[in-house]
């Protein structure tokens, strides 16, 4: 009826459902996953896309691939002032942040190290949605498994001869760019300089040019 269909089309909109969906797409076509969730954010719908590559999904019905929880756990850099040396530099820390179907918790960056991270909750917001807000969907499905296959499956060798060869037209044409210098004569000599710069001073009878 048009007053749900304008409720609909109004809430994808604002959403922002359609550019999340392209993105969706894209991680799907890649990576052979994609998982879409939303939340509310100051009480405006919002469609999420996560990056499949950091998200460690427990399922609640595995044969459907009905989420119960996503974590999603990445790392990333921060520019941090050397305390001994006052120098700019990069250090990684963790991302997390986990959604089940009571919570959605972020915790507090933690810098990388070889122990185990001791984790702070930084916000904690509890939508008792009785779900989790979020879906992950195969690309192309596989069974058994809970990844599904990318666009570029069994195309891979292709890909990678297709790629060298443009490499070698690549450094043929460069080549050709840079001829080589042909002389003939009898006299010995010392290093040649080319460019348009310099000239060649040969004995008579001697011939330069370019193959």
């Amino acid at each position: 009826d048009p007053v749900s269909e304008d409720y609909i089309r109004t809430l994808a909109e604002v959403a922002r459902l359609w550019p999340a969906m392209i993105m969706a797409r894209t991680y799907g076509g890649a990576m052979g996953t994609t998982v879409v969730g939303f939340q509310f954010v100051d009480g405006k719908p919002v469609v999420e896309v996560h990056d499949p590559r950091w998200c460690i999904p427990v399922f609640k019905d595995r044969h459907a691939l009905k989420l119960h929880s996503l974590e999603k756990r990445y790392m990333f850099p921060v520019d941090e002032r050397d305390p001994e040396t006052g120098e700019w530099v990069q250090r990684p820390y963790w991302y997390r942040r986990i959604i089940d179907t009571d919570r959605d918790i972020l915790f507090k960056a933690v810098p990388v190290s070889d122990e185990v991270p001791e984790w702070e909750i930084e916000s904690e917001v509890e939508h008792n949605f009785g779900f989790c807000p979020a879906i992950w969907v195969q690309n192309m499905p596989v069974q058994d498994d809970i990844d599904g296959d990318s666009d570029c499956l069994g195309i891979e060798d292709i890909c990678e001869q297709i790629d060298a060869l443009l490499s070698q037209a690549n450094m043929g044409i460069l080549a050709s760019c840079d001829p080589t210098l042909k002389i003939i004569t009898d006299a010995e000599l010392d290093s040649i300089r080319k460019g348009s710069k310099n000239a060649l001073k040969l004995p008579q009878g001697s011939s330069a040019d370019y193959m």
